[in-house]
């Protein structure tokens, strides 16, 4: 049986819901105590849905309360995860059994493509093998589909779509719109991993790394993409600002983890359900040992994660002192959701939608990154100072420059090697 979740009631008091309170990712033990989640939980069989049509609906509802109101981000709050309930409500419904890591692991494929989409909304288009069943299908509707819209109400990037006899050719106005589309479904397909895990109690911590690990390089292809098309289209101070608009972004997306983690764990009633670094060296030397090499490798990347992020916070047990901590961080945490993962991908999408009609779009996203949200990020960092304790303050020179550093290094190589190509003659 899924666990139950349930959201605060207005009437119900903030100590109360902290006390009964509960980790995402923990399940619930025949006793009735919440237990922190293991890596051997991923290899559980993935329970039926329930038999219940009415109870069913009940806990699908439930998985979409997944954050306090403080850590949740706008666009996820409103749009992708109303979107991904619909998508978890199909695959509780697959005749087959599938696991959230699958999920997961879909949402990299769509960011992929959809960088791919990027790159050729920059350049000359993208050309999409046909497959030999399908040719006669788009072959004989799509240039009528196209030749029967009027040029008055449709806008022009929607008819030079061509249709060669293996080969369907996408114009790079299109493009755009096309690389739009599969990163807002990068985005619910990110969220309904999640939600999918809450619906059917099937949650776990290496569940809950490798949606980071997918997200870094969902990131990391996206920016590559964009890094090589402002490029090409304005050179050398294209490359410079999209690189570090991408750079910022990173950041971002790192205090906002940071200051959830902290934040969350902090109100927490149980402190076991905090993940201590040397609890996730335990777990990485016994998958090594057992050969197991995907939770080796996630679990490699945890060890690294847990400390930067601060999944190692131990709360008060005092739920007055929680409370309030809430107090003194409540406004602070709101500030932060804007610079999530979730934030920086709906400003993608947003500015690759409208890049099909002003081929300026794409700066939107620079000044966003670098200008706005390095803005937002300065004022979280200046009212926290005084706020969160010293072991959670958001030390950027300890922490958060090692992986900027990196991603500087890996910016100059591709300078270099972009260079050598010569995207710059």
């Amino acid at each position: 049986m899924a666990p139950t979740l349930r959201k605060l009631p207005p009437s119900e008091s903030l100590v109360t819901w902290l006390t009964n309170s509960s980790e995402q990712s923990s399940t619930t033990t025949p006793s009735g105590s919440p237990q922190p989640s293991s890596a051997s939980s991923l290899q559980s069989p993935l329970p039926h849905a329930p038999s219940s049509s009415d109870h069913r609906r009940k806990t699908l509802k439930e998985a979409t309360i997944t954050k306090m109101p403080e850590v949740e981000e706008i666009a996820d709050l409103y749009l992708h995860r109303p979107l991904a309930g619909y998508l978890v409500w199909l695959l509780v419904r697959l005749p087959f059994r599938i696991t959230p890591t699958q999920i997961t692991w879909t949402s990299l494929i769509t960011g992929v493509i959809g960088s791919l989409f990027i790159y050729g909304g920059f350049s000359t288009g993208v050309n999409v093998p046909v497959p030999s069943f399908a040719q006669p299908f788009l072959s004989a509707y799509l240039p009528v589909l196209a030749s029967a819209l009027p040029n008055d109400l449709v806008p022009q990037f929607v008819h030079p779509v061509a249709v060669a006899r293996d080969t369907l050719n996408f114009p790079p106005s299109l493009c755009f719109l096309v690389a739009a589309l599969f990163v807002l479904m990068t985005c619910v397909i990110d969220c309904a991993d999640g939600q999918y895990a809450r619906a059917t109690g099937t949650g776990s911590f290496i569940g809950r790394i490798s949606d980071g690990v997918v997200d870094m390089l969902n990131i990391m292809a996206l920016s590559l993409s964009f890094i090589s098309g402002m490029a090409l289209r304005y050179g050398t101070w294209g490359f410079v600002c999209a690189a570090a608009s991408c750079m910022c972004m990173q950041q971002h997306a790192l205090v906002y983890d940071k200051m959830k983690n902290a934040f969350v764990l902090h109100l927490r009633s149980e402190p076991e359900l905090a993940v201590k670094t040397e609890d996730v060296l335990e777990m990485y030397k016994k998958a090594k040992s057992e050969r197991r090499v995907y939770d080796t490798l996630i679990l490699g990347f945890a060890c690294y994660y847990v400390d930067t992020a601060y999944m190692n916070v131990i709360p008060s047990e005092d739920p007055e002192k929680r409370m309030a901590f809430r107090n003194a961080n409540s406004l602070s945490m709101r500030m932060a959701a804007y610079l999530g993962i979730g934030t920086g991908n709906a400003i993608w999408y947003t500015s690759l939608a409208l890049a099909a009609f002003i081929p300026s779009a794409p700066w939107l996203l620079i000044i966003m990154n670098c200008v706005v949200l390095v803005i937002l990020n300065i004022a979280v960092r200046l009212r926290t100072k005084h706020t969160l304790p010293n072991h959670c303050q958001l030390n950027f020179w300890n922490q958060e420059a090692p992986p900027m550093r990196g991603f500087f290094l890996l910016a100059v190589g591709y300078y270099i090697y972009l260079r050598y190509m010569g995207y710059f003659d």
